[in-house]
């Protein structure tokens, strides 16, 4: 039968080609795997690993997955403990009628700051725990910088009156020498040189910055307002001048900005980022891009989420042959507990605000679930060349998420700026950001109204909307976006 021997002869032609596809992937990942391992033997991978968002009296997954990726350094990025807590509801209302009498911050009202001796206490219980203790005991270095919750309290800034407390009892668990300068610095700010395993002489940069010490203080949640006045500031004049020196000195092939709260996004009203401060974040991207520091690279944390943003830079005024540079951050944070795990009734309206007003420098829809981060870096044998550098997000069951191949620029250092940065996703429209405003206008309406009809009357809802409305337009036309602190 004709038919019955085609229908063979395909059978046989559909099997050898199977065969030779199924080999050809195989050869494929066999090499693939062959080029990963490449170097290895001469030591020129590297491995980081990052984190924040921790409790110390919760559960801790991570400290096994960690030590089993043998990183070359642990940092940690802020929030490392929480030792503020939150104000009973009993005291809310008191605490409401003197903030707005005396023109105290929100975070006075739902939050009592904590005091040195909860926070050495919570250090300590940090450091007993066994899986953070095998990682302190196998020599991997550990450094690190603070958020507000470590900090003391929630969106702490300059008027927290135990700031110089907290800083030593970090640097005590960091396990700082008692005689390090940076204790007797104003801030807890540091650069870090991690040396490439087997290279001699190369390495990976790491700044520490510190957001709280010398932050000026606005409106906690639900206002957070935007503040375009000139001395509206994360960092202080001092830290400023060291981190414009220590980027243009450093001789290191990678240099990671650590930040507590995230850098590139904008518009994201419903958290603290360093576009609370457009001015301040404009001053950050014209420092790390005229710096000549080598493939910078931003990491953050404080959102309880994993996200990866980008933009692309320029000079303001440059010619049309200037090509544009590519700035990354990778933000991890929710070691203990993250929007899927302590938020999960909340996450539909998560999931509102990322689609109504997103990020848009993002890449990808952020990872919610508990995650810290790893980044992988393999140094070529020349160090004129720039090394192949890959991110991942890791979960508990040890699934990889947001991969992402990441290559920082390489400039040389300039007086060129400011510098004009566009997100992955472009500008947003005038129409989006009408939207955004719309959602932002119903939502806190709502929230405030809901909550203070639960503890006291609507009215409060009200009046506090009323006060956000004010502020809020007072920031548009450039006022500080908050009341003048006494």
């Amino acid at each position: 039968n004709p038919f019955q021997h085609f229908i063979r002869r395909s059978r046989r032609v559909m099997t050898s080609t199977g065969r030779f596809f199924r080999n050809a992937v195989a050869i494929f990942y066999l090499r693939y795997a062959f080029s990963l391992s490449e170097g290895v033997d001469d030591g020129t991978n590297m491995r980081i690993m990052f984190g924040s968002c921790n409790k110390a009296r919760h559960n801790q997954p991570f400290w096994p997955i960690i030590l089993d990726h043998k990183p070359d350094a642990w940092i940690w990025m802020g929030d490392n403990i929480y030792a503020d807590v939150r104000r009973p509801r009993s005291q809310l209302l008191p605490a409401l009628r003197q903030a707005l009498l005396s023109n105290l911050s929100f975070n006075d009202v739902f939050f009592i700051p904590g005091n040195a001796s909860w926070m050495g206490e919570l250090y300590q219980l940090q450091k007993a725990n066994p899986g953070y203790a095998r990682l302190r005991e196998s020599g991997i270095p550990i450094m690190g910088t603070w958020d507000d919750h470590d900090f003391g309290v929630n969106d702490g800034d300059r008027t927290y009156p135990l700031r110089r407390e907290s800083q030593q009892l970090l640097l005590d668990f960091l396990d700082e020498p008692a005689d390090s300068p940076r204790r007797a610095q104003a801030g807890v700010h540091w650069f870090h040189r991690v040396a490439v395993p087997g290279a001699a002489g190369r390495c990976v940069g790491v700044a520490l910055l510190d957001g709280r010490y010398h932050k000026t203080p606005y409106w906690s949640w639900p206002f957070r307002f935007t503040s375009r006045a000139d001395d509206a500031d994360f960092l202080g004049e001092e830290q400023w001048a060291w981190l414009d020196r220590t980027l243009r000195g450093s001789e290191c092939e990678v240099n990671l900005i650590v930040s507590g709260l995230q850098v590139l996004p904008e518009g994201r009203w419903q958290g603290e980022n360093w576009d609370r401060f457009p001015r301040a974040r404009q001053r950050l991207l014209d420092v790390v891009l005229s710096s000549g520091a080598r493939s910078p690279i931003i990491l953050s944390g404080d959102v309880h989420f994993a996200e990866l943003s980008q933009v692309s830079c320029r000079p303001r005024g440059a010619d049309g042959s200037f090509k544009k540079v590519d700035l990354w951050e990778v933000t991890t944070s929710g070691m203990t507990h993250s929007w899927e795990t302590a938020h999960k009734s909340m996450m539909p309206l998560f999931r509102l605000f990322m689609a109504a007003a997103p990020n848009r420098a993002q890449r990808g829809f952020p990872f919610t679930g508990l995650n810290v981060a790893v980044m992988d870096l393999k140094f070529s044998q020349s160090p004129d060349e720039p090394p192949r550098i890959e991110s991942a997000i890791l979960s508990v069951d040890g699934g990889r998420h947001l991969v992402t191949q990441l290559e920082g620029p390489r400039l040389p250092a300039s007086s060129l700026g400011p510098w004009e940065c566009e997100p992955a996703l472009g500008k947003p429209s005038l129409l989006v950001i009408m939207a955004t405003e719309f959602l932002f206008f119903v939502v806190v309406g709502s929230v405030m109204t809901l909550m203070f009809a639960a503890f006291t009357s609507p009215i409060w809802g009200v009046v506090l909307l009323a006060y956000y409305l004010a502020h809020r337009l007072r920031g548009a036309r450039g006022g500080s976006g908050r009341l003048k602190q006494c």
